[in-house]
């Protein structure tokens, strides 16, 4: 990723985010466009522990996917982590932890 420094979390993930599109076609799995990537806690963080989420394009009146990842996060790297692991959600048949997540989260070096 480059070093552009960012006004805030949001544009840095959504930076993120237009940087590895080329990444997950790569491992054969491309992204949808409508994403939106926000730091907000999880829905069910307090009692999981969550630090990110998927919301699946279906939940949102103009059709994104919405990602939340939690503002807890510090460490880049660690929300690189998060991050990539929610956009594989929002691949073709992984919205949930099934094979298909299981695939391009392990090509994604997860």
């Amino acid at each position: 990723m480059s070093h552009a420094i960012h006004a805030t979390r949001e544009e840095w993930l959504n930076a993120a985010v237009a940087e590895l599109r080329a990444s997950f076609i790569i491992n054969g799995a491309e992204l949808p466009q409508a994403i939106r990537v926000s730091c907000a806690l999880p829905s069910n963080a307090r009692r999981s522990g969550a630090i990110g989420e998927c919301f699946a394009d279906t939940a949102s009146s103009d059709k994104h996917y919405e990602i939340f990842i939690s503002p807890t996060l510090a460490e880049p790297t660690r929300v690189l982590d998060v991050l990539i692991h929610e956009l594989c959600h929002t691949t073709k048949g992984a919205f949930n932890h099934g094979t298909a997540f299981q695939r391009i989260a392990s090509d994604m070096l997860l």
